[in-house]
C-alpha cells in the first residue's frame, strides 16, 4: 500500500519548482541583456520573421533567430561567458525575448537568398568562406568585395560556393557543356541571363528527351553557374508547402524526372515563377499565418509529358535534347575537370551580361510584348554581351512560345473542339451549356474521358478561360458578352475564313513523342551525374536560322563594358 503525500512535501516542492523557474527566468534575462550589450543586430524581415546578424569568424552572418543554428550560437556564447552549460528551457526562453525585441523594437530590413538588390546595386553572394559578394554597378561593372553590413544574405543548409569569377573568359566556352541545338543555344544563354534579373518574372525551364540525352546534366550545369548547392536536383513533391519551403532556401529550383504535376503543384509552379504568395496556418497556432512571397527560377527535367496545365506551360521554356552516341562518352571526372576549369571564367563572362542588362534594361522598348515581357527586356538588354547576333534571343524565344502555345491547344480537348467547330462554321455564339452540346458530339469517347473535358456549363466556362489566349495566337478570339440578361460565349475565327485551321496540322514537337525538331541537333559532350557522355560540337556558329520573325524593338547605341 502506497503511502499518502505529506503536504509538507508538495508545499516543497512547488518552492523548489517556483525557485528554478525564477532561477532559469534570471539566467534567460541576464543572456539577453548580454546579447544586447555585444554587436549583434536584431531586426525582422517584411514577412515579420526576426532576424540576429552575428560575428563570426570575423565575418557578419544572418540568422532566423527561431532557427536551430541561432540556439547553437546562444549555447555556445553562454558556455563561453559563464562556463555553464544552459538548459534548453533558458536557451529558448531567451530565444522567444529575443524575437519579440527583433520585431517590435528592431528595424525592417529586407532578407536575400544568393541574390539582392540594394541602393541601386545588385549582389551576388558567394557564399564562400571569406563572405565575398560580387557588386554589379550601373556604371562600373562588376567587381568582388566583402559582403556590405546593409545588405542581408541567408546561407541555408546545403548551400555551395560560387567560384571567384575571373574576367577575359567567353560564354562560348560552356557550349560543349550543354547538349542543347545551335537553335536552342541563344535560349540558354537568355534563361542564365534572366536568372540574374532582380524582379523577376523567371521562365520555367523544361528539359525533356530520351534517357541518356543529359538532362540532368543540363540542369546540374546551369545550376552550378548561378545557385551551387549540394543537392542539385530534387524530387518535386506533391504540396505547395514544400515548393514554399524549399523556395525560402534557395535560389534556384532543380527538379529531376518530372513524370506528372498534380493541378495544385503546377499552380505553385505559376506563382513562384511570375510572382505570388502563398498563405498557411502557422505551425502550433490557432489563427496565425505564415506568408511566403518569392520569384525564382525553376527547371523541371523528365521523359513524357511533363506539363499540361495551359497556365504553367505559357510560362515555360522547351528545351528538346537527344540521346548521346556511346562512343563519345567520357568520364564524369574528366567532364567535371574540365568544366572547374572554365566555370570561373564562364561566371565572369555571364557577369559582363549582367551588367549590361542592369544598365540598359530601362532603356529597352519591346514594341512587341511577348508573354512574360519583362523577363524578354532583361535578356535583350544585355544581349550584346552575349556570344549571338543582335535579334537571335527574340528569333528563337518567339519559335520556342509559339510551340508552346501549340502545346497547349494540343493537349485541351476543349480547345481541339473548338478549333473544328470554327473550322466548320467560322464563327460561334451561345451559353456555356450550348457550347457544351455543340462540341461534345465530335468528341469521340477518348476525348471524352481526358481530365480536360468538362461535365458542366461551369467546367466550359473555366476551361475555356484557361485557353483563351492561346487561341487568340491562333487568330480564334473569345469574348463573354450578355445578350437580352443571358451570358453568352461569343467565337470568332479573327481571318473570316473558313477551313482546316494550321493549329490542326501543328508539327511542333514538345518531346513526348517520336517527332524530331526540324533544325538539326549536333550533340555536345555531356554527362549524367552516374551514367557519364559526351558528344562533340561541329563547329557551328549558335545562331538561329531562318527568317526573321522575331519581335522588333527599340534600343539605343551599344556601350562596351
Amino acid at each position: 500500500m502506497t503511502a499518502p503525500n505529506n503536504p509538507r512535501d508538495d508545499a516543497q516542492q512547488a518552492i523548489d519548482s517556483d525557485n528554478d523557474e525564477q532561477l532559469a527566468q534570471n539566467k534567460a534575462t541576464a543572456l539577453v541583456n548580454f546579447v544586447l550589450e555585444t554587436s549583434v543586430e536584431l531586426f525582422h524581415a517584411p514577412d515579420r520573421v526576426a532576424y540576429a546578424t552575428i560575428g563570426r569568424a570575423g565575418h557578419p552572418e544572418t540568422l532566423a533567430v527561431e532557427s536551430k543554428d541561432f540556439r547553437d550560437w546562444l549555447i555556445r556564447t553562454a558556455y563561453e561567458t559563464t562556463g555553464e552549460a544552459l538548459s534548453s528551457h533558458v536557451i529558448n526562453a531567451a530565444a522567444r525575448l529575443l524575437t519579440s525585441i527583433a520585431k517590435y523594437d528592431g528595424e525592417e530590413i529586407p532578407v536575400h537568398v544568393r541574390l539582392a538588390e540594394h541602393r541601386e546595386c545588385l549582389y551576388l553572394d558567394l557564399a564562400d568562406s571569406e563572405h565575398r559578394v560580387v557588386k554589379i554597378q550601373k556604371s562600373a561593372g562588376w567587381s568582388v568585395v566583402p559582403a556590405p553590413p546593409d545588405v542581408k544574405f541567408l546561407r541555408p543548409a546545403g548551400m555551395q560556393a560560387l567560384p571567384v569569377p575571373v574576367r577575359g573568359g567567353s560564354l562560348d566556352e560552356l557550349r560543349p557543356f550543354l547538349n542543347v541545338s545551335d537553335a536552342e543555344w541563344p535560349l540558354v544563354l537568355g534563361t542564365l541571363l534572366g536568372a540574374f534579373s532582380p524582379e523577376g518574372p523567371y521562365p520555367v525551364q523544361v528539359i525533356a528527351g530520351v534517357q541518356g540525352s543529359a538532362k540532368s546534366t543540363h540542369a546540374r550545369v546551369f545550376r552550378s553557374l548561378i545557385d551551387p548547392n549540394v543537392a542539385p536536383l530534387n524530387t518535386l513533391r506533391d504540396d505547395a508547402w514544400s515548393l514554399a519551403i524549399e523556395a525560402s532556401n534557395t535560389w534556384v529550383l532543380a527538379y529531376d524526372n518530372v513524370s506528372h504535376i498534380r493541378p495544385a503543384v503546377s499552380d505553385a509552379l505559376c506563382r513562384i515563377s511570375t510572382g505570388g504568395g502563398f498563405r498557411t496556418r502557422t505551425l502550433y497556432e490557432t489563427s496565425a499565418e505564415t506568408i511566403f512571397t518569392f520569384q525564382r527560377p525553376v527547371i523541371l527535367n523528365g521523359i513524357g509529358d511533363i506539363l499540361s496545365r495551359g497556365d504553367l506551360i505559357d510560362r515555360a521554356i522547351f528545351f528538346r535534347l537527344q540521346r548521346i552516341d556511346e562512343a563519345t562518352r567520357r568520364t564524369e571526372r574528366e567532364f567535371l575537370s574540365d568544366l572547374e576549369k572554365v566555370r570561373p571564367r564562364v561566371l565572369g563572362a555571364l557577369l559582363n551580361a549582367v551588367a549590361t542588362a542592369y544598365r540598359n534594361v530601362d532603356r529597352i522598348v519591346l514594341e512587341e510584348k511577348p508573354r512574360m515581357a519583362d523577363f524578354a527586356q532583361w535578356v535583350v538588354a544585355g544581349e550584346e554581351a552575349l556570344p549571338i547576333e543582335e535579334g537571335d534571343f527574340l528569333r528563337a524565344y518567339k519559335t520556342n512560345r509559339k510551340g508552346a502555345n501549340e502545346l497547349v491547344l494540343e493537349d485541351s480537348p476543349i480547345a481541339q473542339g473548338i478549333m473544328k467547330l470554327i473550322s466548320d462554321q467560322g464563327s460561334w455564339e451561345g451559353t456555356a451549356t450550348e457550347l457544351l452540346d455543340a462540341l461534345t458530339p465530335n468528341m469521340n469517347v477518348d476525348q471524352r474521358r481526358r481530365s480536360g473535358w468538362p461535365r458542366s456549363a461551369r467546367g466550359m466556362r473555366s476551361g475555356l478561360d484557361r485557353i483563351v489566349p492561346n487561341l487568340a495566337e491562333g487568330d480564334i478570339h473569345v469574348q463573354h458578352v450578355r445578350t437580352k440578361g443571358r451570358r453568352q460565349i461569343s467565337i470568332q475565327n479573327a481571318t473570316g475564313t473558313t477551313g482546316t485551321s494550321s493549329l490542326l496540322n501543328s508539327n511542333f514537337d514538345d518531346g513526348r513523342g517520336d517527332e524530331q525538331p526540324q533544325q538539326t541537333q549536333t550533340p555536345s559532350p555531356v554527362r549524367e551525374q552516374f551514367q557519364t557522355e559526351s558528344g562533340r560540337l561541329d563547329g557551328g556558329d549558335g545562331r538561329v536560322q531562318g527568317t526573321d520573325t522575331g519581335v522588333p524593338i527599340q534600343r539605343r547605341r551599344r556601350v562596351s563594358l
